[in-house]
């Protein structure tokens, strides 16, 4: 597992710091839900802030399940409402769609990619996953997908440029991640 996988293992424990029973990555994510769920409906629901709610898309994204992209979907309509969605809770969607079907949901995962404030390596990165995964079941979308592909290089380039933030510097893993197979 990355370093990033990693720290939301870490995170998402302390988020369900007492939780006994859980199996599979779905009950843990349903319990994590709960718990938010729970925190919200609490009188003082101070503790509640959009990474709390990041903590639980993250374990809907790892879970593989199903129903994963609209818990996900939902918890961010929650954090829309709420007037606290951050360009974590567009990738958060974004992670979970490219790891559910994407070649289902291609045109959701460039809408909320583009609704993002601040371009991210990380989603980027997730996006050519989700391309990748289309080309997989289809190779017809080969071409269109490595112009987007290339596209999305060039947008990674000149925002480097722009910011000159070590974080935003494109790498050889992000060519490597726009290769399909």
């Amino acid at each position: 597992a990355d370093l990033h996988e990693h720290q939301v293992a870490v995170s998402f424990t302390d988020l369900q710091k007492d939780v006994n029973g859980i199996y599979t990555a779905k009950d843990a994510a349903q319990r994590a839900h709960s718990i938010l769920d729970e925190r919200l409906m609490s009188e003082s629901n101070e503790s509640v802030n959009a990474e709390s709610f990041h903590k639980v898309m993250a374990a809907w994204a790892y879970s593989l399940d199903d129903s994963a992209p609209q818990q996900v979907e939902k918890l961010l309509k929650t954090l829309e409402k709420s007037n606290m969605v951050t360009d974590d809770s567009y990738h958060w969607v974004i992670e979970t769609l490219a790891r559910s079907n994407p070649e289902d949901r291609l045109d959701d995962i460039h809408h909320y990619f583009n609704k993002m404030d601040r371009l991210s390596l990380r989603t980027v990165r997730t996006l050519l996953f989700s391309y990748r995964k289309v080309v997989r079941q289809n190779r017809l979308e080969a071409e269109p997908l490595m112009h987007r592909a290339l596209g999305l290089f060039e947008k990674v380039r000149s925002n480097f440029k722009e910011t000159g933030r070590p974080e935003d510097e494109p790498d050889a893993k992000l060519y490597t991640d726009g290769t399909f197979e």
